[in-house]
């Protein structure tokens, strides 16, 4: 489907093409402009290296897989991974695209600009079969496959391609507000994780897949094409083939799924009801709420206004500190510049305390869940437990790596300008802040990481001592990762991308291979068990990851990196 006539878009550039062959100064022109048209990104090249991974995971762990249905298992965690992924992102494409904003002003239908959007999620999607072809691919190398068999691989690959759209479009036009892109992140660090460690990590995680191979496989959606998988290999089990019925009726699903976006997709100017005047916090603890309705909103008089403008009450920031004890450390810690800059970083407040109740909350909650499941199902718990750390380390992070609105986009004609951009705050000192807020955190975070890696190295029947001990490791990596997370939080790219030169191709370069090295010296200070070489590699990573920052914050000021982020086509 397109918007444009292409005959007319075909015509316009030729005759544009012609006017400039017969004059010379917009030839010298066109030369002028032509180095600075193009942006480059390197989203393709991220997303083919991705693609690569299930494949050269199931090759590079083959001496610790006992059986292929935990090979296969391991694909289908990755294919439920791309669920979720395709779940947010069919999402992003219908409700959160740029082009939304140009559509409202054209005269065109919600339907057609619906199909629009669904034709962009189809086109970004069209690299996910490569992740089930490779994967496929490296078992059928592994089992030394007959030709015959190979021609079998990539329908397979496209069939699991088309259940995780179906799912997909199935989540995410039934549960619209679950954090897909979570499930994702975790999956994919999870993976990198057992590719790096291998021996020490990779092998009980694996031992334990082992076990519930076969019903993952079953439960699973992805799962379901998965399993036929094992008609190939030697002694199959025919009984797979009922799983085509689930399938199909799984992709029969997906068109009523796209119904149920489609009629949700509609454009209604967005009423917002009479707030009340806001009071200055030392006239009342309390914020303005929305008024309901037939209910009046609370109106200031003339003196009452008055007074607060010469009292200059209105002024006033949201006394946050004032909430926990934590919150009035880090107030007292910042300068004068940090907490006029924390109003407009956090301007509701930043709060400490009250998000890790709630982490420590749900962490209990989910160890007395899997002791109470532990009685009727030992299997069942280990469920319950990894899901319930998987949420309690997703909010974790979130609370660690808090960046307020500081890098919130501002569109400005077609371009997203973080919000700090637009104001004179500089590199460091936002860096500071937001560096002293997690370090602020610093405790919490120890406790919370020492319980959990207790729990984890319980369950493997390790030493409970080895659990304290990584979760101290886990607390300084993490604040190692949060200079890192400060780099990509600034910059989405280099804006030396006028053209491909040497220098360009080096700083990228660079750039990755720093941030590479601090992953891996990360992994080795984590999995080397012979600590006298383990702490100087942990004190090694954390400075690495400083350095990192600090080079980056000088090509940053060399103008070598992009304020804005340019739309992608």
């Amino acid at each position: 489907m397109t918007l444009h006539s292409p005959k007319f878009e075909k015509d316009l550039c030729k005759r544009i093409k012609q006017a400039i062959r017969s004059s010379p100064e917009l030839r010298r022109e066109h030369r002028t402009a032509k180095k600075y048209r193009r942006q480059y990104s390197g989203t393709l090249f991220v997303w083919l290296l991705i693609a690569f991974v299930p494949g050269f995971l199931i090759w590079s762990i083959q001496d610790i897989v006992s059986r292929p249905e935990t090979a296969l298992a391991l694909i289908t965690l990755w294919g439920f991974s791309l669920i979720a992924f395709r779940a947010q992102s069919l999402l992003s494409c219908l409700f959160s695209s740029r082009d939304l904003r140009t559509f409202a002003l054209l005269p065109v239908s919600e339907q057609t600009i619906f199909r629009w959007e669904l034709q962009k999620f189809f086109h970004g999607s069209l690299i996910s079969p490569l992740h089930f072809l490779g994967a496929f691919s490296a078992f059928a190398w592994l089992f030394a496959f007959s030709p015959l068999k190979w021609l079998a691989v990539l329908p397979l690959a496209l069939l699991t391609w088309a259940v995780t759209v179906a799912a997909g479009g199935f989540c995410a036009a039934r549960r619209p507000l679950f954090p897909y892109q979570l499930v994702f992140t975790g999956f994919v660090l999870l993976f990198f994780v057992i590719l790096l460690s291998q021996k020490f990590v990779a092998q009980p995680l694996i031992a334990l897949l082992d076990h519930y191979a076969f019903g993952l496989n079953l439960i699973s959606p992805s799962g379901w094409p998965v399993s036929l998988f094992q008609l190939l290999l030697p002694n199959p089990r025919w009984a797979n083939l009922i799983l085509l019925v689930p399938i199909a009726a799984l992709l029969l699903t997906f068109k009523k799924s796209l119904a149920r976006l489609s009629n949700r997709y509609q454009y209604r100017e967005q009423t917002i009801p009479p707030v009340a005047d806001l009071v200055p916090p030392s006239e009342t603890a309390e914020p303005a709420t929305p008024v309901r309705a037939g209910q009046q909103p609370l109106r200031l008089g003339p003196t009452a206004i008055e007074e607060v403008i010469r009292s200059r009450q209105f002024l006033l920031s949201v006394p946050w500190h004032n909430a926990g004890w934590f919150e009035n450390l880090l107030w007292r810690w910042f300068s004068e510049r940090e907490k006029n800059l924390a109003d407009f970083v956090f301007p509701n407040g930043f709060a400490i305390g009250e998000p890790w109740k709630t982490i420590f909350r749900n962490l209990a909650v989910a160890l007395f869940v899997a002791l109470l499941v532990d009685l009727i199902s030992p299997a069942a718990k280990l469920w319950v437990l990894g899901i319930g750390l998987f949420i309690t380390v997703t909010h974790c992070l979130a609370q660690i790596l808090v960046t307020g609105r500081a890098f919130q986009l501002i569109m400005s004609n077609g371009v997203g300008i973080p919000m700090y951009a637009g104001l004179g705050i500089g590199l460091r000192e936002l860096a500071g802040l937001l560096v002293k807020c997690s370090m602020a955190q610093l405790p919490l975070l120890c406790l919370f990481t020492v319980a959990c890696s207790t729990v984890v190295v319980w369950q493997l029947s390790a030493p409970l001592e080895l659990g304290i001990w990584y979760g101290l490791k886990i607390t300084i990596l993490v604040l190692g990762g949060r200079f890192i997370a400060l780099i990509f939080g600034f910059s989405s790219g280099t804006n030396d991308t006028s053209r491909i030169r040497l220098r360009t191709i080096s700083l990228i370069f660079s750039v990755i291979f720093l941030v590479l090295a601090f992953i891996g010296l990360a992994a080795a200070s984590l999995l080397i068990p012979d600590q006298r070489f383990a702490l100087p590699l942990l004190v090694l990573t954390l400075a690495e990851a400083y350095a990192t920052f600090r080079l980056y914050g000088w090509f940053y000021h060399a103008n070598r990196f992009d304020l804005m982020r340019i739309p992608q086509r």
